[in-house]
């Protein structure tokens, strides 16, 4: 393994959650705090469901029309970075 490795750091990681409630809760418990009560580049908030528009629904393979919420939650201003997302999709 080269040196190269130690400079090397995550931005990010994307969860999709069946309760965004619930998976706040939970990575609080490992001292996880919502960093941002949305995901700008979706175009989806933490308290209301909104519209995921067609080109991102298109790339995380859900149907268009489909509505979401989500979250960023960061333990203090470092990385990585959790990227909470959860889609009202028929569970059935």
């Amino acid at each position: 393994m080269t040196d190269r490795s130690v400079n090397l750091r995550w931005g990010h990681v994307n969860i999709n959650v069946s309760d965004l409630d619930r998976a706040i809760e939970f990575y609080g418990w490992f001292g996880f705090d919502v960093f941002l009560p949305g995901i700008p580049y979706l175009g989806l908030e933490l308290d209301t469901a909104r519209l995921l528009p067609n080109d991102a629904a298109d790339v995380l393979g859900v149907p268009r029309g489909t509505e979401g919420r989500a979250c960023i939650l960061s333990m203090g201003d470092t990385f990585p970075k959790l990227d909470l997302t959860w889609f009202a999709l028929d569970q059935t």
